[in-house]
């Protein structure tokens, strides 16, 4: 039985049927998208089994394409879920950080979007 999987998986690689390269492209777009960031994009792949390599070469692709603004998509993404709402203290403060960390972008896209408070 072994056998007869990996005969399908070969041939549908050989047709280009089944690409990793397509997946991780595809995978990228949609949870970009959905307001994740590279971090956690990352990780998602990385459990999936697409290859370390693959994957950079896909973020790195997205953005020189211009395809995603890392920077633009976290800010979008508090903005929904904080609107114009000031942060009153240290601990609301840390509580966005949080949220942005679980939500996968970098410390540098969270700085930003926290300078414009």
């Amino acid at each position: 039985m072994p056998e007869l999987i990996e005969s399908v998986l070969n041939r549908l690689v050989d047709e280009r049927l089944q690409s990793d390269e397509r997946f991780a492209e595809a995978y990228l777009r949609q949870r970009s998208g959905k307001g994740y960031g590279p971090r956690r994009i990352v990780a998602e792949l990385r459990e999936r089994g697409v290859d370390d390599a693959l994957v950079s070469a896909q973020f790195r692709e997205a953005v020189a394409q211009g395809e995603i603004d890392w920077y633009e998509r976290a800010a979008s993404v508090y903005s929904k879920k904080f609107g114009d709402r000031p942060i009153e203290d240290m601990k609301e403060r840390a509580k966005r950080m949080r949220f942005l960390q679980y939500r996968g972008f970098d410390h540098d896209h969270i700085a930003v979007v926290l300078e414009g408070e």
